[in-house]
């Protein structure tokens, strides 16, 4: 696998996603090691190995560190450096790991690369497809946009995280072979159904009664943010027990906490900033639903963990989330950019008990039935038999 989303000690809670599945392909008896791409910028490290060893706590990954140019301004050259160090690596890990296949996350570059890097060394390329590599990228800049479809129509095999993905991606370029869907999973021992919510709010320093919502995402603003705050400021003022826990990181953080003071929200708006992995379904148990006001999404894996812990969700209806949350069964989906709707479907929750317990039981039984790893996983392994059969009878 060759992915630059994926745990790194910079970055704790990125692509986890992307571990789960490497981990589960092995747990099925699957051989996997993963090169994953280090973004490096002037001044570059002297020492420049092509391949560091395996981290000591996840011994399927060797970092790959190269000369990073931002993509809008030389695509070209992130090409050229990222092809260059992989090469390298991937040479020095087939000396002892014979691999059959690469499969690489997201269409560029890695996608472009691993494509020209598997016609190197005669083995078969999958490609995944996960959001923004086709929702929004291609669309910003024409060489981008050529480079994706060149890995669209060349790949042995593109794989979409979502059917909503698969319809937006055949609109750029025609594939060698049908376009396959492999729904991310959810780790349902770990994003689970829990009855220690007063604990769990003490201990995470949240108001012990009350309603309480939660969004987990990039404080960014296509995650409908503004719509949010601007929904929020209406609920408190006429639900005086209602709070809001934005989990996560990013540039909107300063604006968010300018927000929380001029409408005096302290209190009643938490900013706890990015947590590891591991601990986002307690922030998900010690709430009472969960709301994601996306304006673009491929699968966000977010929701899933809601669902699976049981909450009931508010989302848009954007990318891959009514294929995972069902409007009206699990969910309230509405409209992206529409306060006025990201409000009326939150106080709907708010309001009802009844209505909240329906629906997080439903997607707690959707999770469980439709969306766990051991299902992504399995459907993968067919895949990279049906695409090395393929390369074998074309030969």
């Amino acid at each position: 696998m060759i992915s630059d989303m994926y745990p790194t000690t910079r970055n704790r809670a990125s692509g986890t996603f992307v571990q789960c599945q490497a981990a589960e392909l092995v747990r099925q008896g699957i051989d996997v090691q993963v090169l994953l791409p280090v973004a490096e910028r002037f001044p570059f490290p002297k020492t420049d190995p092509p391949c560091e060893p395996p981290a000591p706590e996840d011994p399927l990954v060797f970092f790959v560190h190269y000369l990073h140019f931002p993509q809008r301004v030389l695509p070209s050259l992130e090409v050229f450096f990222l092809l260059r160090k992989l090469t390298a690596a991937a040479r020095r890990v087939r000396a002892t790991f014979r691999f059959d296949i690469l499969h690489a996350h997201r269409l560029f570059p890695n996608g472009y690369v691993s494509m020209l890097l598997a016609r190197r060394l005669g083995v078969p390329c999958v490609v995944t497809a996960h959001g923004n590599d086709v929702n929004k990228h291609p669309f910003e800049d024409e060489r981008i946009a050529r480079y994706t479809r060149t890995v669209i129509a060349g790949a042995d095999q593109v794989v979409a995280v979502s059917q909503a993905l698969r319809e937006k991606l055949l609109t750029l370029a025609e594939p060698l072979r049908p376009v396959r869907v492999v729904y991310n999973g959810i780790d349902t021992e770990r994003f689970r159904p829990r009855e220690n919510k007063g604990t769990l709010r003490t201990e995470l320093r949240l108001p012990e009664t009350g309603i309480g919502i939660c969004t987990v995402c990039r404080l960014v603003e296509e995650k409908g943010l503004a719509e949010l705050a601007h929904a929020f400021t209406a609920i408190a003022r006429s639900h005086p027990g209602v709070w809001l826990v934005m989990v996560g990181d990013g540039p909107l953080r300063t604006r968010l906490e300018i927000w929380v003071r001029e409408e005096h929200l302290k209190g009643r708006v938490f900013l706890p900033g990015a947590v590891r992995h591991n601990d986002v379904s307690l922030w998900l148990a010690a709430t009472d639903l969960f709301v994601l006001p996306s304006y673009r999404e491929g699968i966000p894996l977010t929701v899933f963990e809601a669902m699976a812990c049981a909450r009931p969700v508010v989302a848009t209806t954007v990318g891959g989330i009514p294929e995972l949350a069902l409007n009206g069964i699990t969910a309230i989906l509405i409209p992206p950019r529409e306060a006025g709707a990201l409000r009326s479907a939150l106080l709907t929750l708010i309001e009802s008990a009844e209505v909240r317990q329906r629906f997080g039981e439903a997607g707690c039984r959707r999770v469980g039935e439709r969306f766990r790893w051991s299902q992504s996983a399995a459907s993968l392994a067919t895949i990279y038999g049906e695409v090395l059969a393929f390369r074998k009878q074309a030969a």
